[in-house]
């Protein structure tokens, strides 16, 4: 028996259930619904939940650039939130990482592994997938904001990825705003 497959799709409409057996219940992290960079604080809270599920597949139903889901052997295994920056609205007031300026700039703001599938290379296959999806929509950088993790790390906090992982899937820090977190991109130009 060889390595997995790991196949990483857009989300669409058709393949929201897959998300949602991603997610769970819980809509990944405590009700997020990966809407956390997409609405503002006070709205995302009241939203919790319910709410931000409905927004989100709302979203996908306006067929915008959301995100990819990864598939284990075709199961479906791991999300990754990749979108224009300019679409989350709370980077735009980002104190640790502020707007640059740059246009065709795109953000990786979320990855979520279901439990089933970690440690199984799911992270960085759509962190690679992420970035050749940005850039085939038109992206020039690809940027993301993980976490620094020293020794081993908190899965819960994990929800912006691994330093170290896009580290091996090609980006470079930039910045370290905080002494746990980096902000790390990959330019094609």
């Amino acid at each position: 028996m060889g390595e997995p497959k790991i196949r990483c799709r857009p989300l669409t409409a058709a393949r929201w259930g897959d998300l949602e057996r991603v997610f769970g219940p819980n809509g990944a992290n405590s009700g997020c619904w990966c809407m956390w960079f997409r609405r503002p604080r006070r709205e995302w809270q009241a939203a919790h939940g319910r709410g931000n599920r409905a927004a989100l597949k709302r979203l996908v139903g306006e067929k915008q650039p959301l995100g990819l889901l990864a598939y284990v052997d075709r199961a479906p295994a791991g999300w990754c939130a990749v979108a224009p920056r300019e679409d989350y609205t709370a980077l735009a007031g980002s104190r640790l990482f502020p707007p640059t300026g740059e246009a065709r700039l795109w953000a990786i703001t979320c990855l979520f592994v279901h439990r089933d599938f970690r440690r199984s290379g799911v992270s960085r296959s759509l962190i690679e997938a992420a970035v050749a999806y940005a850039k085939r929509k038109g992206a020039e950088i690809v940027e993301a904001y993980p976490v620094v993790a020293e020794g081993r790390a908190d899965p819960a906090r994990g929800y912006h990825g691994f330093a170290d992982v896009f580290h091996a899937a090609g980006f470079e820090a930039i910045g370290r705003p905080s002494a746990t977190r980096a902000r790390m991109r990959v330019q094609f130009r």
